[in-house]
């Protein structure tokens, strides 16, 4: 079944609203002005934000699951291995130096581009598996 955006939206703040605001009258009138903001093409510019991000989250998950079924381990190993080689630089520099450096032991130097594409592939990871996750409830529950 497909998920309607817009609804799936207005679902979401409906159900925040409600936790939200249990005040009879405040509620009424938040809900009113998601109304007007659904009526004034907001949610659905919103929905379309949100249908193109899942759409650019499953081309990224697709790729990544043909990657996964490779044959060729360093095309699958090569996200994980960014990941262990930041944690061991972050571990390396901020954890054990300080008391590493009496033994002469030198920090390692990684240049600010090399962290920001680590951090971008180790973010762009985590991102996927989180809007797989997203995908999956969405679907599972129906829109609802």
């Amino acid at each position: 079944m497909a998920i309607d955006p817009v609804t799936a939206i207005l679902n979401v703040g409906n159900s925040l609203i409600d936790r939200l605001l249990p005040d009879k009258a405040q509620n009424d009138a938040a809900k009113a002005e998601l109304v007007k903001m659904q009526l004034a093409g907001e949610i659905q510019q919103q929905a379309s934000e949100l249908q193109a991000y899942i759409q650019t989250i499953q081309s990224v998950n697709a790729t990544m699951q043909d990657e996964s079924k490779s044959h060729h381990w360093l095309q699958w190993a090569w996200r994980p291995i960014f990941g262990i080689t930041g944690a061991a630089v972050i571990v390396n520099n901020y954890i054990l130096l300080p008391y590493l450096q009496a033994f002469g032991i030198k920090p390692i130097d990684i240049p600010d581009i090399t962290w920001q594409v680590i951090l971008a592939v180790v973010g762009v990871s985590a991102l996927t598996r989180g809007g797989e996750k997203i995908v999956a409830v969405l679907k599972n529950s129906g829109g609802k």
